[in-house]
C-alpha cells in the first residue's frame, strides 16, 4: 500500500473528497480511486451524498479547455508506482496535466510492464510550479524521477495503525525484543504523559489513540522490577506513543533508534 498517497487523500476535506470521487474518479488510477472509496466509508459518507454532489453544480473551479500544444513534458519520467503519487501532488496543486501512457503489451511479462516509464505533460505556464511541487517528493535519478527516501520521522508519522502488518491472532504473541533500562525509562515517561493528556492529544490528532487501552499494561511491563516479555501489541503501543511525540524539539535521539528498530521488526 502507498501510505503517502493515503495520507494525502485523508487530507482532503469532505467536500473535495466527495467532489473528486463523484465526478473525477475516472481521471485517477484504480488504486487512488479505491483509496478515496475507503476514506468515504471511514467518514460515513454514503451514496446519497455522492448522488447529491452529481446533481448540484461543481464546487471546484470550472476547467478551461486546453489544446495539447499548451502542454510540455517534464524532462524525466516516472515509474508505475511513483506515478500514483505524482498525479495526486499535481491535482492537489490544481496544475493541469496529462500522462503519456506507454502502450500496453500482452507479450511482455508483468515485471517488465511494471518497469515501463511514464511521461507527464503539464501546462507550459505552470511548468516551474509543477517542478517545485514534485521536487518535495521526487529527485532526479538518471533519466527518471525517483521518490526521495523518507526520513525516519516521516516514516514514523506516516505509519497507519489501521494497516499495521499484524493479524489479530498475533497481537498477544511474545516477541524477542528487549529495551535497555534507559530506553524503558524514557518510553515509560512518555506513556505516563499520554495517559495524563490523552483527551487533549485526541482532540489535536482528530482521532482516537488506538492503543490507549494497552498503555497501563505497557507501563507496568516497562517499570517492572524483573524483566517481562513484550508482546506485539506492546510494540505497536510504543510505536504510537513515539509517533505522537516524535515531532517535539526535545524528543530523545535514543528513541529515534527505538522507533527505527520497531518499524524494521514489524516490516520483517
Amino acid at each position: 500500500m502507498d501510505h503517502e498517497l493515503r495520507e494525502r487523500i485523508r487530507g482532503f476535506d469532505d467536500e473535495h473528497l466527495v467532489e473528486q470521487y463523484a465526478r473525477s474518479r475516472h481521471e485517477y488510477t484504480e488504486e487512488a480511486a479505491a483509496f478515496m472509496k475507503e476514506e468515504l466509508a471511514a467518514r460515513g459518507i454514503g451514496e446519497d451524498r455522492l448522488e447529491a454532489a452529481l446533481e448540484s453544480p461543481p464546487t471546484d473551479t470550472p476547467r478551461r479547455t486546453y489544446s495539447r500544444d499548451e502542454f510540455a513534458a517534464l524532462e524525466l519520467t516516472f515509474s508505475h508506482v511513483d506515478l500514483l503519487l505524482a498525479q495526486t501532488v499535481l491535482r492537489e496543486h490544481q496544475i493541469p496535466f496529462f500522462v503519456d501512457l506507454p502502450p500496453a503489451s500482452s507479450i511482455l511479462p508483468l515485471e517488465d510492464e511494471m518497469e515501463r516509464r511514464y511521461t507527464i505533460f503539464v501546462l507550459r505556464e505552470r511548468h516551474d510550479e509543477a517542478r517545485e511541487a514534485l521536487g518535495e517528493h521526487f529527485a532526479p535519478s538518471g533519466q527518471a524521477f525517483a521518490r526521495k527516501d523518507a526520513g525516519l520521522k516521516e516514516r514514523l508519522r506516516s505509519f497507519s495503525f489501521h494497516e499495521a502488518p499484524v493479524g489479530e491472532d498475533e497481537l498477544e504473541d511474545e516477541v524477542d525484543v528487549r529495551f535497555s533500562a534507559q530506553e524503558k525509562h524514557l518510553i515509560a515517561g512518555y506513556v505516563e504523559r499520554l495517559l495524563a493528556e490523552v483527551d487533549e492529544v485526541e482532540k489535536r490528532l482528530d482521532r482516537v489513540v488506538f492503543y490507549f487501552d494497552n498503555l497501563d499494561d505497557l507501563h507496568q511491563t516497562l517499570t517492572a522490577a524483573e524483566e517481562e516479555p513484550l508482546r506485539r501489541t506492546d510494540l505497536l503501543a510504543v510505536l504510537e506513543v513515539l509517533q505522537i511525540y516524535c515531532g517535539e524539539d526535545d524528543f530523545p535521539a535514543q528513541l529515534d533508534t527505538v522507533a527505527e528498530g520497531i518499524l524494521s521488526f514489524l516490516a520483517a
